[in-house]
């Protein structure tokens, strides 16, 4: 139960709720020593369950191994100070790491490349094969019709001309 249902007041509204939780977040942020700046947003998913989603941007490095207990830390603080119901918050923590990635010069990556990724990362929950497989598939299908049509072309009374000479030219008298 949060704060101000213990007053009675009743539940507040959206925006009021996320005033509260950046404000919460700001000071959790200044007590732990992490400088930055932080918003929060209202999230729905499509079977109409909401939550938060709370983004920190920090000039500090943050470990990704860690970044869990941080989940923790500001999911169990700030549903006790802006009183989430159960409601789910999500932490997602961009530190000096993640931004100087994000800076960098974008190289040619190929969607192959990127879908191959996702597929060896996730081999048990991917229904789809990886791109590669894809990419032989439909090389396979296009050989295997052009070699119909040569086979189809080859059994027909279709017969390429032979290369003939218009003309048969000789040697030209010399004057």
């Amino acid at each position: 139960m949060g704060f101000l249902q213990r007053l009675g007041l009743g539940r507040p509204s959206i925006g009021d709720r996320l005033n509260r939780l950046n404000h919460g977040a700001q000071l959790l942020m200044k007590h732990v020593g992490l400088t930055g700046r932080c918003d929060c947003v209202h999230m729905r998913d499509p079977d109409g369950g909401t939550g938060f989603l709370l983004q920190i941007q920090t000039p500090l490095l943050v470990p990704v191994p860690d970044r869990e207990e941080f989940q923790q830390y500001f999911g169990r603080k700030l549903s006790q100070y802006a009183g989430l119901d159960d409601e789910p918050l999500i932490l997602l923590i961009r530190d000096a790491n993640d931004i100087r990635h994000a800076a960098r010069d974008r190289g040619d990556v190929r969607s192959a490349r990127i879908a191959s990724i996702l597929a060896v990362a996730n081999p048990a929950n991917s229904d789809t094969p990886p791109a590669e497989h894809l990419l032989a598939r439909m090389r396979d299908t296009v050989r295997g019709r052009r070699d119909a049509q040569r086979e189809a072309r080859s059994r027909s009374d279709f017969s390429p001309l032979d290369a003939v000479p218009l003309t048969d030219l000789g040697a030209l008298p010399t004057r």
